[in-house]
């Protein structure tokens, strides 16, 4: 009867995908699901489940080719290409195939402003930090400074 059984499941048209994240320092590579795909299906289809599986939880994520000694991602242009029939075998089992996912880190985007954020609350002209009286001049504690730069002093030997 078994032997029958497994007549029946090498002739059908689906494969099991086990599915987990790639194990790294930040992630234990835990299993997230085993999903029934058709056996022609490709990467594409299996992204599409996978997605639908994570649902509000989405991690954007790449497809790892194991067996590359790189550890090489498979470029998103080739998952459409690529079928699930030739991820490898999983657990010993013909019909199971391992999905290995690497979780694609948020890219930090560079800071466009010119100096640190307290840098940019300072005002950058020397004129701003002085205090004026009524009368337009500068306050007298203030004045012999304007014709030198503040802390900096020129020794000449």
């Amino acid at each position: 009867m078994k032997e029958n059984h497994n007549l029946i499941d090498e002739s059908s048209d689906d494969i099991e995908v086990y599915v987990k994240w790639e194990a790294s320092k930040e992630n234990p590579g835990k299993f997230i699901t085993t999903l029934k795909v058709l056996k022609d299906s490709t990467l594409a289809d299996l992204r599409k489940l996978i997605e639908i599986h994570l649902g509000s939880n989405q991690q954007a994520f790449t497809f790892l080719v194991l067996g590359d000694p790189s550890g090489a991602p498979v470029p998103k242009e080739k998952e459409t290409k690529t079928q699930t029939s030739k991820l490898p075998i999983c657990n010993n089992e013909l019909r199971g195939r391992l999905a290995c996912l690497r979780p694609v880190k948020a890219i930090q985007r560079p800071n466009h402003q010119p100096f640190t954020p307290l840098e940019n609350k300072l005002p950058t002209t020397p004129n701003s930090h002085f205090t004026k009286n009524g009368d337009d001049c500068f306050s007298p504690e203030i004045a012999p400074h304007l014709s030198s730069t503040p802390f900096i002093t020129v020794r000449r030997y």
